[in-house]
């Protein structure tokens, strides 16, 4: 079941997107941690100017990140269950770019959500707390199937000791975790997965 998310998780996340793009370039992760991978979305390779801002991007990829990688994030919820206790309390943010709080927009695609919390920054995301098992890819799709453009963004647990964040912008996901998360990611051909160049 979804919840309002707690005001500390929501200022720690809030405060990141406040200030995650001073110095031109972003933060990909709200603090450090010993392993940050990228899983290359379909079609992504690395891309070596650090003045394109993105170590990974589709070669003239046009919004091509609404065609969600579905099959790769049944994989990473079933790595993040196997790890993790499914019962996990966690954060879980959609991207809501779509979806005008204060406006019958959302209401009139189905998305009524009385324990949305509302976070602006470039773009608009919608947090909730929920158990691990809730805030996977696959029950966001499950639960907002029928509404358009609502796309997971972001989970993590109370206690910031992993994190994970698909930028609807970005032709890959970002994963902070330990050895033994990161492990398993680089572990599974269908991820493919790599460490994140430490040049950006």
């Amino acid at each position: 079941m979804l919840s309002k998310v707690s005001p500390a998780q929501r200022d720690w996340f809030a405060h990141w997107h406040e200030t995650k793009w001073d110095g031109g370039s972003p933060m990909f992760l709200p603090q450090k941690y010993p392993r940050e991978i990228a899983v290359l979305h379909p079609g992504a390779v690395p891309i070596s100017d650090p003045a394109l801002i993105v170590p990974f991007k589709i070669p003239d990829n046009s919004d091509d990140y609404l065609q969600n990688p579905w099959e790769q994030a049944e994989v990473l919820d079933l790595i993040l269950l196997d790890t993790f206790d499914p019962e996990t309390s966690c954060t879980l943010g959609v991207y809501g770019g779509y979806l005008n709080p204060g406006t019958d927009r959302g209401v009139s695609m189905g998305f009524i959500e009385p324990d949305a919390t509302w976070v602006f920054s470039n773009v608009g995301y919608v947090l909730f707390a929920a158990p691990l098992k809730e805030a996977l890819s696959s029950a966001v799709q499950d639960r907002w199937r029928e509404v358009g453009f609502v796309f997971l963004s972001h989970i993590w647990p109370d206690d910031h000791s992993w994190f994970l964040v698909v930028n609807p912008d970005f032709d890959f996901t970002v994963i902070g975790c330990d050895d033994e998360l990161a492990e398993k990611l680089l572990a599974q051909p269908e991820l493919n997965a790599r460490e994140m160049p430490t040049s950006w």
